[in-house]
C-alpha cells in the first residue's frame, strides 16, 4: 500500500509537484462562525469589565465601612443589619445587598450601595473594612477586591481571547496548504496486513 491509497476519497488531501502530500482545509464559513463567535465573546468580557474598569482606572478609591446589610427573601419582609452579628445563611432565593459608606473631610458620612450583592451567604459583616472604586457623585460603588466584581467580565474576557487566538490561524489556513508528514514504511505495512 503506497501513501496515495491512505488518502482515497479525500478531496481536501492532494498530491503536490513535489511528490509530498498535502491537506487543504475547507469549510470557511463554520470557521468564519467560530472567529466571530469567539470576537463576541471577548466583546462581552470588556462589556462586563467596563463599569468597574473605568471607576478603578479614572474613579476614586477609598477604604469603606460595611454600614448595612440588607437580606431579601421572597415573600418575607427584608431584614436589616446595622451592627454586627452572626448573618444566616438563606437558600437559593436569598439576596444580601450591601451599604457602604466612607467619612468626608467634614466628618459627615456618604453611603454607596456595592454594585454587586450575593445570593445564600454574606460575603461581608458589618463593620467591615472594604476598599471601594466609585465615581464622585454617585450612589454605587464597587468593591475592588471583590472577585463578584471581576469574574465574570475577565473571565469571558479570558475564554474569549484565546478561542480567537485559536479561530484566526484556523481561519487563516482555509485553502493553504498544509503538509503531511510521509507515513513510516512500517505503519504502511502494518495497513497492509490490516
Amino acid at each position: 500500500m503506497n501513501q496515495g491509497d491512505l488518502y482515497k476519497g479525500d478531496p481536501t488531501i492532494r498530491q503536490g509537484e513535489d511528490g509530498h502530500w498535502y491537506h487543504y482545509p475547507d469549510k470557511g464559513g463554520p470557521k468564519l462562525v467560530f472567529l466571530i463567535a469567539s470576537i463576541l465573546i471577548v466583546l462581552l468580557g470588556f462589556w462586563l469589565s467596563w463599569d468597574p474598569g473605568v471607576r478603578w482606572l479614572f474613579g476614586e478609591r477609598e477604604t469603606a465601612r460595611i454600614t448595612r446589610i440588607v437580606m431579601e427573601e421572597p415573600g418575607i419582609d427584608p431584614v436589616i443589619f446595622r451592627y454586627r452579628k452572626t448573618i444566616p445563611e438563606g437558600d437559593h432565593l436569598t439576596y444580601f445587598s450591601y451599604t457602604a459608606s466612607i467619612e468626608e473631610e467634614d466628618g459627615s458620612t456618604k453611603d454607596f450601595q456595592l454594585a454587586v450583592g450575593s445570593r445564600r451567604t454574606a460575603f461581608s459583616n458589618v463593620n467591615d473594612l472594604v476598599e471601594i472604586i466609585y465615581f464622585e457623585g454617585e450612589s454605587h460603588a464597587y468593591e475592588l477586591l471583590e472577585h463578584r466584581t471581576w469574574s465574570f467580565g475577565l473571565g469571558f474576557l479570558c475564554i474569549g481571547t484565546v478561542l480567537t487566538a485559536c479561530a484566526i490561524p484556523t481561519l487563516l489556513a482555509v485553502g493553504r496548504p498544509i503538509r503531511i508528514d510521509p507515513e513510516s514504511q512500517e505503519a504502511l505495512a502494518a495497513a497492509d496486513h490490516s
